[in-house]
């Protein structure tokens, strides 16, 4: 299998999309996604998003479901990866990537990019949230997207895609505003 490696960024863009997905496990090449949250901003603003949970055609293990809520009921009828992929790599088109961990999320998806289409489709600048984190908040004991959360005051859940790709972009906001 051929990934192209990841390309990063710290760059300031005024458009981007800020994405996280939630899975079966940690491993790409064995684990699936299950949940896919994908928000445009643009001028700080959000202007469109693309939010799905996912049938992995597999059973989601219990100690997943107890990290992020979803279960194997939440996504029996849902679409599989082979029905977003397509719609998520048109909705993402060129723009940066804004993600809490890129090098997880990224590797997700160019694994199932391969997997589907034959090559690697993801060729997007990743920008990385967690090391933004490190470096405009060293004060934080740890710099989790929950304890980031807590400190910005947002009332968000955690470990789950829609929300945790807010407080991402949130992070990234704060991050090009100074």
């Amino acid at each position: 299998m051929f990934i192209n490696s990841l390309r990063y960024t710290d760059k300031s863009y005024n458009e981007f999309i800020a994405l996280d997905c939630e899975t079966t496990g940690l491993k790409p090449d064995e684990h699936k996604i299950i949940e896919i949250a994908a928000i445009k901003y643009k001028n700080g603003e959000i202007v469109d998003t693309f939010h799905t949970l996912i049938n992995p055609q597999v059973h989601i293990p219990y100690y997943i479901t107890k990290i992020n809520g979803i279960s194997d009921d939440m996504v029996k009828d849902k679409p599989t990866i082979e029905e977003v992929m397509p719609k998520l790599i048109k909705f993402i088109g060129n723009l940066p990537i804004v993600a809490h961990n890129a090098s997880f999320d990224a590797k997700f998806l160019k694994c199932a990019s391969y997997k589907l289409f034959g090559k690697d489709s993801i060729n997007n600048y990743f920008i990385d949230t967690l090391k933004i984190a490190r470096m405009i908040y060293p004060h934080l004991p740890n710099h989790k997207l929950e304890t980031i959360k807590n400190y910005l005051g947002l009332n968000l859940k955690s470990h789950r895609a829609y929300d945790d790709t807010i407080v991402a972009a949130n992070i990234y906001l704060e991050y090009c505003n100074r």
